[in-house]
């Protein structure tokens, strides 16, 4: 009897066993499987939010179509005014918005004086020459707004492409700041960081524009590269900045690039596209200085 019971006792205590060492892989199979639906879960949320964004910005396009027939018109009629005009030199005159409107639809695809109309909050419009970064530019006075806020008030995770707070709304600063997620995507300012990280990049895109409703603007790229966040860039702001000549030999010192047939000093008009980078303390820049075209 006592060897009955001795092999009972063997024979739970591997039952035992048994169960415990299943109980382990249960656990860990159960862990593993909760892994996978939390990463199935995440990349669901992070392909919504991107689509969001995609709609969102698809909306402007679909509604706001360029109206480039109007650039017609206005070239009838300013050739009818000149037949008739008499053979006076005539006083020199802006140029005209629906004109100018016209003509950005054309680059842009978008009639921007309809879009600014419905958004009053809207200041300008940014657009790079062989690229499809193409969006409207934001202001509202403060720089938390359009972090996460869509340029129709709604919250959106990319938020919108926003002007410096401390900027003058019409682009005349001798700096100008303007911001914009890094998405993964490559939307908002998500295609600044191939400056970086593609050598060629910067050959194809030396270019971009900002049409604020009165002017387009053309800039061309001298500087790209990595600062902190602290850099005296984020502090050279309005109509007399007195530390300019600091701001240009700052961007110089940081740049990845030093093009020997653009001289650039502090008398020039410059623009920095700010985004982050994968440092929190750092930002990705890109810099253009205003061109005579």
């Amino acid at each position: 009897m006592p060897d009955i019971f001795k092999k009972a006792a063997d024979l739970f205590k591997r039952i035992a066993d048994f169960c415990r060492s299943k109980k382990k892989y249960v656990i860990i199979g159960g862990i593993g499987i909760l892994l996978i639906l939390c990463a199935v879960v995440i990349s669901i949320c992070v392909i919504s939010k991107y689509q969001k964004s995609k709609i969102k910005y698809e909306y402007i396009a679909l509604n706001y179509p360029a109206v480039t027939e109007k650039k017609n018109e206005v070239v009838m009629n300013e050739l009818v005014e000149f037949i008739d005009a008499s053979e006076e030199e005539p006083e020199e005159e802006l140029p005209d918005p629906e004109a100018l409107n016209a003509e950005w639809g054309e680059l842009t695809g978008t009639d921007f004086l309809a879009f600014k109309a419905d958004y009053p909050e809207t200041v300008g419009w940014i657009f790079f020459e062989n690229e499809d970064t193409s969006y409207p530019i934001m202001f509202s006075g403060d720089n938390e707004k359009y972090l996460h806020t869509a340029y129709d008030g709604t919250y959106l995770f990319a938020g919108a492409i926003f002007l410096d707070e401390e900027s003058s709304t019409d682009f005349s600063d001798p700096h100008s700041l303007i911001y914009g997620h890094n998405m993964r995507d490559g939307s908002m300012f998500g295609k600044l960081r191939n400056y970086l990280n593609e050598p060629d990049y910067y050959e194809d895109h030396q270019y971009f524009m900002i049409f604020n409703g009165e002017k387009i603007l053309k800039y061309r790229v001298f500087a790209y590269g990595i600062i902190p966040d602290s850099s005296i860039i984020y502090w050279t702001f309005g109509p007399n900045p007195d530390n300019m000549e600091t701001l240009v030999d700052t961007i110089m010192a940081e740049s990845r690039i030093k093009p020997e047939d653009i001289d650039v000093s502090a008398s020039d008009t410059i623009v920095t596209l700010s985004t982050c980078s994968a440092e929190s303390d750092k930002r990705e820049i890109v810099c253009g200085i205003l061109t005579d075209d």
